[in-house]
């Protein structure tokens, strides 16, 4: 592993920490509708990105003279708000489970375009790895009792997110500058939309809490959670959108893992949420194939030195 394979692979794991752990903020924002939430992060995204541009003297504006990088960026954008949106709508529906396997089947769905598309190769302990996964995930899945369209649509979309980044590989900061700019303008015409057409707005939200503009009513605080919401939502994508152009898509499906094994955590031991066996057969074969990485990775590195 070279130093910018290592470094890239440190941004990984903290982009996915940073995932794993933000259940814990969100809850934070639980009596909000998920779609005002949804639209705000769209647009507090766009805002920190351009400051963090703007402070570091990014000039993202240049990259819209590339008709290439717009549209694939623009497709980027897409598929991220897919990624955003049904991930709303899953929880939304009373189904956070299955929202949930979706993230489990992603790294697949990465490691399969990896493989497909880049024609990367996966050592002997990868391809156990990946064995081990295949089995924990439709163990899961048939333990939950239905084809997870919803699910299945997560992964896909997250997948192909990461290959269009990686396809792409434009610098980080810009590409995620031109990337919010069409995300941030679609979530500033919905929240436009959910203020004066007030039926655009429950057709969104079936059931709302609060009203479209309740940031004036909740005060600074509220306001402060949708900047931060924003900002939660950057900088793993950001993160993200570096690992992606400096290490393999076959290692951040693995680090892919990492999410959900610190949701599910958070879960079970702050939240409450069961653990069942299905649960328990899905972590054994991930955690196993993960050390069987590991070892591997040590023993090269030993041969190596």
């Amino acid at each position: 592993m070279n130093q910018g394979s290592g470094k890239g692979l440190l941004v990984a794991l903290s982009c996915y920490v940073i995932w794993g752990t933000l259940p814990i903020f969100w809850k934070l924002l639980s009596a909000v509708p998920s779609s005002l939430v949804q639209v705000h992060r769209m647009i507090w995204c766009f805002v920190c990105v351009a400051v963090f541009c703007i402070v570091t003297k990014r000039h993202f504006l240049l990259m819209f003279r590339q008709r290439c990088a717009v549209l694939t960026l623009l497709a980027a954008g897409v598929l991220c708000t897919v990624n955003w949106t049904t991930y709303v709508i899953t929880v939304n529906s009373g189904n956070i489970v299955e929202s949930a396997l979706g993230y489990y089947i992603n790294p697949l769905i990465s490691i399969l375009i990896g493989l497909v598309f880049f024609k990367e190769k996966l050592s002997p302990a990868q391809v156990a790895a990946t064995v081990l996964a295949v089995i924990g995930v439709v163990t899961f899945t048939v333990s939950y009792g239905q084809v997870p369209v919803m699910g299945l649509i997560l992964a896909f979309s997250f997948g192909a997110y990461g290959a269009v980044k990686k396809w792409g590989g434009y610098p980080s900061v810009e590409a995620m500058a031109v990337e919010s700019t069409f995300t941030g303008a679609a979530g500033l015409v919905a929240l436009i939309a959910g203020c004066f057409m007030p039926g655009v707005w429950e057709a969104l939200t079936p059931v709302t809490a609060v009203s479209p503009m309740a940031w004036t009513e909740g005060g600074a605080v509220l306001m402060a959670l949708f900047v931060l919401a924003g900002f939660f939502t950057w900088l793993p994508l950001q993160l993200f959108s570096e690992a992606a152009n400096r290490i393999p898509l076959t290692w951040i499906g693995f680090c892919q893992y990492l999410s959900p094994t610190l949701a599910l955590c958070i879960g079970v031991f702050m939240f409450g949420e069961p653990f069942t066996f299905a649960h328990g057969v899905l972590f054994g074969c991930l955690w196993i194939g993960i050390a069987l990485i590991a070892i591997e990775a040590a023993m090269r590195s030993r041969a190596k030195g």
